[in-house]
């Protein structure tokens, strides 16, 4: 996927000024590709099945592999979610010396509606969470 936009097709578009990203589908992601599946009945699929992804999505090479895109989205209560503007144009680079077996240390630049970004944060590579704090390039506001 070198050099590709990480988008899906066969789903709804969220439909923004700037970007049209159809929405992940079952059928569009080759799961094959991304997990290491176990068997329905085998004795320990339940407790392997949330964590069946990481060996391969916490990779320094699918992390960096293209451009990716995303959403920053709220939700209060019983309210729908609100889903900002996407964020494009993302290139993720895994920091070689800050890393270590438990927590990568990433950064990415992107733009969305508000402009040019930084992201700095890192990942737990045991359950593959991520927080990344976000600076824009003029002065704008930071996450």
């Amino acid at each position: 996927m070198k050099g590709t936009v990480r988008r899906f097709s066969g789903g709804p578009s969220f439909q923004a000024p700037l970007l049209n990203i159809s929405v992940p589908t079952t059928e569009s992601i080759h799961f094959h590709h991304l997990m290491d599946m176990p068997l329905p009945f085998a004795t320990d699929a339940a407790a392997r099945l949330p964590y069946c992804h990481l060996p391969i999505m916490i990779s320094k090479s699918f992390l960096e592999d293209g451009e990716w895109a995303g959403f920053y989205c709220t939700s209060f209560g019983s309210q729908s979610p609100h889903f900002d503007s996407p964020m494009r144009n993302i290139h993720f680079q895994v920091d070689d010396f800050g890393s270590t077996r438990h927590t990568l240390i990433i950064q990415a630049n992107g733009v969305d509606s508000v402009g040019e970004f930084t992201l700095l944060g890192r990942m737990a590579t045991d359950i593959g969470n991520m927080q990344f704090s976000k600076t824009y390039t003029g002065g704008t506001p930071q996450w």
